[in-house]
C-alpha cells in the first residue's frame, strides 16, 4: 500500500482579481495550531523574562513562520498566526502577576514595536526563477571532453566541439 503524505498547504481551485483561474494556497490548520501550542508552552516559561527579551524570542517565531508560510493567496492564514500570538503573549503578560496591570490598549503598540508584519516572501511561480540557474541562463554551455555527446573512440560527436575544444583523436588526422 502507498502511503500518501498531506501536503503542508493544501491546494483550493479559485478565481484571479482579474476572473482568471488561479490556485490558492492554505496554511494546514492542524500545523498552525501545533505551532500555537509550541508557542503558549514556551511562552509560560518565559512568563518572568522581561518584555523585550519575549518580544526578541516571539519576533523570531514569527518570521520563520512567515520564512515558510507566507505564500500568495495565504495572507488571511498568516495573518490569523500573528493575531493568536498576540492574544497568547497578552494572556501571558497579565499572568505575571494577581493584579492585572496589562490592559488590551497596550498590546497593539507592543505588538508592532516587536513583530513583524504579514507579508509574501515568496513571490508567485511566474517571477521565480528555477533554483539551480540562480539568475543566469537556464541553458547549460557545451563543455570540454567529458560533458559531450557521442562516442569519444568513432570520433563522430553528435554536436561540433568547437574551436577550443580539446582534440579527440590525440593529434592524429581524423580519417
Amino acid at each position: 500500500m502507498v502511503q500518501l503524505h498531506r501536503p503542508t498547504r493544501p491546494f483550493i481551485c479559485g478565481k484571479s482579481r482579474r476572473g482568471q483561474f488561479l490556485v490558492h494556497r492554505k496554511s494546514r490548520r492542524d500545523r498552525m495550531q501545533a505551532k500555537l501550542k509550541e508557542v503558549k508552552k514556551e511562552l509560560r516559561k518565559r512568563m518572568h523574562q522581561p518584555i523585550p527579551e519575549q518580544g526578541r524570542w516571539l519576533a523570531q517565531v514569527v518570521r520563520g513562520y512567515f520564512a515558510y508560510h507566507a505564500v500568495p493567496t495565504n495572507r488571511a492564514s498568516i495573518n490569523a498566526f500573528r493575531r493568536y500570538v498576540i492574544r497568547l503573549w497578552h494572556r501571558t503578560l497579565r499572568r505575571r502577576s494577581q493584579k492585572d496591570r496589562f490592559p488590551w490598549e497596550r498590546m497593539p503598540r507592543l505588538a508592532d514595536d516587536w513583530l513583524p508584519q504579514p507579508r509574501n516572501f515568496h513571490l508567485g511561480h511566474m517571477y521565480v526563477l528555477p533554483s539551480n540557474t540562480r539568475g543566469k541562463n537556464r541553458m547549460p554551455k557545451l563543455g570540454l571532453y567529458g560533458s559531450m555527446r557521442g562516442a569519444a573512440s568513432n570520433h563522430r560527436p553528435y554536436r561540433d566541439p568547437g574551436p577550443n575544444a580539446p582534440s579527440l583523436n590525440n593529434g592524429y588526422p581524423i580519417a
